[in-house]
């Protein structure tokens, strides 16, 4: 064999330089991670707005279009669908108790949140593609779940149309104030659920933009009214007049009709705990002799997910909401009347002679366009951050237990390791072989001599 070391040598080499090669024409790389759901409801198999829990919503045409759309990509749903795959995680301890339980006849049901999510590139895609298209898919998925499951922020476009059409001034200064209003508490709504929050596309925090809106309330608006009072600015005072007063009379009778639903729900209310004053209170689920297994409402709580928490609303929970509900559209409505009156009022009374009302209307005019101009702006803000909240709020519902680990499928060392032993392997036999085949036609040759 010795005499064949230069031919080992090179069937060495060739298969080395052999198997680089093959592993770089047929390399494919795949990438994992781990992701792991918050929300409690998913140990039921339900999503938080109790829909049925499907992991598999991730390979969803609508995610999966996301992706190709988002990397450009000439791969079909179905083509990456296909390369995804998603395995449950089930801790060790839950393999114990489930064998335990059925080893003793017992039922087991064990609903993970913790799944391996991994995706299976293309052979000869770049090395960091498969990188790329698990991270567009987990993150088209975290804006699907909460588009889908969980309550979205958002707020309406609050800016409006500059042409009056057919409003007049003071009710336009007073649509424009409402959506104010109601922008601002959004805003603190949202403040309070997460007060550090900061856009990092704005730089801005719920209370910066609440403060701009804040603002433009307590001054330019308040002007803008103060202007369109000091001057009876109006387009017609007695259709102006007119309207005020068809409103006003229209939310007295609501207000009536409200104070009559509220009044009637306090007295069904009244009758309801008259009918029912020695029957236990079910909600503290105990009586006076402190007997706590009595409950003389059946399921009232719930008995495997939260000892405590109701999912029964009695009678009397609907006569309270009806109750509030009817006074506080009746205080409402009130308080529009009362505003109509002051409208009425105001219009009612001896103009102001010195007054330049031509100047003072091209100035409200004005006001109304930059007040347009600035909440247009504020709302391109405001989108903005409300788009960074719900994305962090998204994340919030899912955890990434790893980051997106990806790797070659063929280890370049193993087919090395592989090729090289084969050809070396090969390149011995056929040395042996040859060398064996040569003795023995030598030999052959020797005894044919010796019978001659």
């Amino acid at each position: 064999i010795y005499k064949w070391k230069f031919v080992i040598i090179i069937t060495v080499l060739v298969s080395f330089l052999i198997s680089i090669a093959y592993v770089e024409l047929f390399q494919s790389y795949n990438a994992q991670v781990v992701i792991r759901y918050n929300d409690s409801s998913i140990s039921r198999g339900k999503t938080l707005d109790e829909k049925d829990f499907d992991p598999y919503e991730i390979v969803s045409p609508d995610v999966i279009t996301a992706v190709i759309n988002d990397l450009s990509l000439e791969d079909t749903v179905d083509s990456i669908r296909s390369r995804v795959t998603i395995n449950a995680v089930i801790p060790d301890a839950e393999l114990t108790i489930k064998e335990s339980k059925l080893k003793n006849g017992e039922d087991y049901e064990y609903l993970p949140n913790t799944f391996s999510v991994s995706y299976e590139g293309k052979v000869g895609s770049p090395e960091a593609s498969s990188r790329d298209i698990l991270d567009s898919l987990l993150q088209n998925y975290l804006a699907f779940y909460q588009e889908n499951h969980a309550a979205q922020a958002y707020i309406n476009d609050v800016s409006f149309d500059g042409d009056l059409g057919d409003y007049d001034y003071i009710e336009i200064a007073e649509i424009i104030s409402n959506r104010i209003d109601s922008t601002i508490s959004s805003l603190e709504s949202y403040q309070l659920q997460d007060e550090e929050f900061r856009s990092p596309s704005t730089g801005l925090t719920f209370a910066d933009i609440k403060s701009d809106y804040t603002h433009l309330q307590d001054y330019r608006i308040s002007n803008l009214f103060a202007d369109i009072y000091r001057g009876q600015i109006t387009q017609n005072k007695p259709l102006l007049i007119e309207k005020y007063t068809e409103r006003k009379e229209n939310f007295e009778l609501d207000q009536k009709d409200f104070e009559d639903r509220a009044e009637l729900a306090k007295s069904r209310m009244d009758k309801f705990a008259d009918a029912n004053i020695d029957v236990p209170n079910s909600y503290n689920n105990s009586t006076d002799n402190n007997d706590d297994s009595l409950a003389i409402i059946d399921d009232v709580h719930s008995d495997t997910y939260g000892s405590r928490q109701l999912k029964t609303e009695t009678t009397y929970d609907t006569l309270v909401e009806n109750y509030v509900s009817y006074a506080k559209s009746a205080n409402n409505a009130a308080l529009d009347a009362e505003h109509c009156v002051s409208v009425i009022e105001k219009f009612s009374i001896e103009p102001d002679k010195t007054v330049n009302t031509t100047a003072l209307t091209e100035s409200i005019e004005e006001q109304i366009v930059d007040i347009k101009d600035e909440m247009a702006q504020l709302y391109v803000n405001l989108s903005k951050t409300i788009d960074d909240y719900n994305d962090k709020t998204a994340a919030s519902h899912i955890d990434l237990l790893t980051g997106i680990q990806y790797y070659a499928a063929k280890s370049q060392g193993l087919y090395t390791i592989m090729i090289v032993a084969v050809g070396t392997a090969l390149s011995i036999f056929f040395a042996i072989a040859y060398e064996m085949i040569k003795v023995y036609i030598s030999t052959r040759r020797l005894y044919g001599t010796a019978e001659r």
